[in-house]
């Protein structure tokens, strides 16, 4: 499963797409081909009540793409 997000690209200002796949899940910027991923057990720390928290879970892959942008310039 893919889908743009609200969330930019720091560097080119380009929608990141959301990826999920094979117990992962993935920030991509389609046009720098910058991501960051975590894993199942990750996203569960995120899960309340069976519900996975998305806002929470978004803002920590964005934060994480935001510093891998830093740690790359």
């Amino acid at each position: 499963m893919w889908f743009e997000t609200t969330y930019r690209c720091p560097r080119c200002g380009s929608p990141l797409v959301y990826i999920e796949r094979r117990g992962s899940a993935a920030l991509r910027c389609p046009a720098c081909g910058v991501r960051v991923w975590t894993d199942a057990r990750t996203a569960a720390r995120f899960a309340s009540g069976g519900r996975l928290e998305w806002q929470r879970f978004m803002e920590l892959l964005y934060a994480a793409y935001a510093y891998r942008l830093a740690m790359k310039a």
